[in-house]
């Protein structure tokens, strides 16, 4: 009787262990991954400034200048980056020039804006003629570095209604000026502005080294008066 209750255990005890030696590893199989699943490492990121991801050659600017410039500036598609800095440095630039041309900063009859695309900006000037005239001769005259920073500089007819604040368009319509200019370089904010005297300011100073005839008859008297009295002297000697 117990032999017959055993057995079936036994059998069943005996089969467990079979299967567990036949299909069960030692050690755990290690999946291969396919060849194409392969990592690839990736290469490391350098961190690159600014100014050395967009800076351009003078070369590369003169290409995209000679490209551009037949073009209407509405078409110049914008480079964000250049809008930006060169707007900043020019804006600087223009209220230097302001200053130099003797017009108050917060003048209301006199408005000065840029805006940039990717090589060329565009200047609107409005005010009286006689501010007009006293900023634009050193505007054309600005260097950096004893250079002229202008490639061209362009009068044009068309006037962006955007740009143009609305004070000084009602105020004067007829007395508004629109440049497109074009650089030698591409700007830095550390640049250095100067605007060396015009020669309409040299011939103004030399205007007032001449004498009036009348003035310059009584120095030619004065003249041989002294030397006169100055002969007189060595005769009595």
């Amino acid at each position: 009787m117990p032999t017959q209750v055993l057995w079936p255990i036994l059998a069943s005890l005996t089969a467990i262990g079979l299967h567990w030696i036949v299909n069960v590893p030692s050690k755990p199989r290690q999946e291969r991954k396919p060849e194409s699943a392969a990592v690839v490492p990736r290469p490391k990121k350098t961190k690159s400034t600014p100014t050395a991801a967009h800076s351009r050659s003078r070369t590369q600017l003169r290409l995209l200048q000679n490209h551009w410039s037949s073009q209407p500036f509405e078409d110049e598609p914008e480079n964000k980056y250049f809008r930006s800095k060169h707007e900043a440095v020019l804006h600087n630039f223009m209220t230097e020039v302001q200053s130099h041309a003797k017009i108050a900063p917060k003048d209301s009859n006199f408005v000065a804006t840029v805006n940039c695309k990717t090589v060329r900006c565009q200047f609107e000037i409005c005010g009286t003629e006689e501010q007009l005239a006293a900023f634009l001769t050193p505007l054309k005259n600005v260097q950096v570095n004893g250079q002229s920073i202008w490639r061209s500089f362009i009068e044009t007819n068309k006037t962006s209604a955007t740009n143009t604040p609305d004070r000084a368009r009602d105020k004067h319509q007829d007395n508004c000026k629109t440049f497109v200019i074009s650089l030698t370089h591409d700007l830095e904010r550390n640049d250095s502005l100067t605007i060396p005297s015009s020669p309409t300011v040299r011939e103004k100073a030399k205007k007032k080294r001449v004498l009036s005839p009348k003035k310059e008859a009584e120095s030619g008297r004065a003249v041989r008066h002294a030397s006169e009295k100055h002969q007189s002297k060595l005769a009595d000697r």
